[in-house]
């Protein structure tokens, strides 16, 4: 039995076993667990303690497969818990403590996993382990051998992981990786290629994103045979401080289908390699920090050999460039770059001093699409205001250190457009007038 009630804005349904405050109640199961696929961990534990019903929805297999833990006292006895209720985890992330870290406290928690819960993992598709202590590691990457379905593996910050930690990652011969970082890992250098066991050509085959992007002690020789095994690779980020023009070379000449490339500190890199890079006709995202060496006319072959953008269509050419530190682009260098690539989305040009109001209004003339604009530390920079009203999708805009840029002009902008987020010379948010 049911009846409606019409105002002049809308048509309620009232049911008589449904108060207003207890609409949830009359939902069924399959759609408060769809509501709470969005809930985080604490959220959905919150949730268990409201009533039965909830308690009972809450601990339904399909809402504990993708699991973010911060490290606390708890995590011992929770993720034993976890691993023995819920056995069909597909994605599990575990951040270490970003004020210091317990040893004591990881030591019995290692010993706790390597005792209890690597089998129960065995569905595991997604590791990721994020600033974790020596226990850690060491545990977890045995429990990475552990999971044969294991597709994305990701250990960034850590201090300890080694050559050994890896080959025992990438050591299942039927695992077949699609993602491996191993960002800001110092301890893997190019001995970590002598010690790939045979499995690795056969892990590595499928893989599509690489990300050794602060792994500094990567040569050449290093970054070579880890690609000669990643012949599938789509994305690519690596550490330039000890990368030739040579490496660059190889990976023009034998990736030609990748669709992004991420190199920072790349000082020792030279416009040669910037002709080599322009071979690579399928790059979507560009990336490079610190090219001292790159000249206006190196940059500008590059922006012509690299996959131009077309107004009628938005998705083609080039979508994201970083230019952080190549203090070689010129106005120029620039017009040539808003020319080619109108459909940019990203665009940073923190710390190109050379950079005037010339080179950047042939921005705001051309690309029109820029959502994310970073221009740090530009010295003579006068006219961001106007360059971020003629961007009507502008969401987020950074002028940290950028001496010439009024205040004021920064308020009217915040005003007239309230969804940007400005961040002034002190990198402060601006606040609308």
């Amino acid at each position: 039995i049911r009846w409606r009630s019409y105002d002049a804005t809308r048509v309620r349904v009232y049911y008589p076993w449904m108060d207003d405050s207890n609409w949830f109640s009359v939902l069924p199961d399959e759609l408060c667990l769809k509501i709470w696929l969005s809930l985080s961990l604490p959220e959905l534990c919150k949730c268990m303690c409201v009533c039965q019903r909830w308690n009972a929805l809450c601990r339904d297999d399909s809402l504990w497969r993708d699991i973010e833990v911060r490290q606390r006292k708890a995590d011992t006895e929770f993720l034993i818990n976890l691993s023995k209720k819920h056995p069909r985890i597909r994605s599990l992330a575990l951040y270490g403590s970003t004020g210091g870290h317990d040893f004591a406290y990881e030591q019995q928690m290692s010993y706790s996993l390597r005792d209890n819960i690597w089998e129960n993992f065995s569905q595991l598709e997604s590791l990721s382990l994020i600033s974790c202590s020596s226990a850690l590691v060491d545990t977890l990457t045995g429990l990475a051998t552990a999971c044969p379905n294991l597709k994305q593996f990701r250990c960034e910050s850590s201090t300890h992981l080694n050559h050994q930690h890896l080959s025992g990652v990438l050591s299942h011969p039927s695992r077949r990786y699609i993602e491996l970082s191993l960002a800001h890992c110092i301890q893997i250098d190019d001995v970590v290629v002598y010690y790939f066991p045979a499995e690795t050509i056969s892990c590595l085959a499928s893989l599509e994103v690489l990300n050794l992007d602060g792994v500094e002690f990567l040569s050449d020789i290093g970054v070579k045979g880890i690609l000669e095994r990643c012949p599938s690779l789509k994305s690519l980020r690596v550490d330039g401080e000890q990368l030739t023009d040579k490496m660059a070379a190889y990976i023009g000449e034998n990736f030609p289908h990748l669709e992004s490339l991420g190199i920072s500190f790349c000082d020792g890199l030279t416009d040669k390699s910037l002709e080599h890079f322009g071979l690579l006709k399928s790059l979507r995202k560009v990336h490079f920090k610190k090219g001292l060496n790159f000249t206006d006319e190196g940059l500008q072959i590059l922006f012509e050999n690299l996959p131009k953008g077309s107004q009628k269509n938005e998705d083609s050419g080039v979508r994201s460039i970083s230019l952080v530190e190549c203090r070689g682009l010129l106005d120029s260098g620039l017009k040539k770059l808003a020319e080619n690539f109108p459909n940019l989305v990203y665009l940073d040009l923190s710390w190109c001093w050379h950079l005037t109001d010339k080179g950047l209004e042939s921005v705001a003339a051309s690309c029109h699409g820029i959502r994310t604009l970073k221009l740090v530390g530009l010295k003579e920079a006068r006219c961001v205001p106007i360059l971020g009203a003629s961007m009507p999708r502008l969401q987020y805009l950074e002028l940290v250190q950028t001496d010439l840029v009024d205040d004021e002009h920064l308020k009217l902008l915040k005003s007239s457009k309230p969804w940007i987020t400005i961040l002034d010379y002190y990198g402060e948010e601006v606040e609308g007038t």
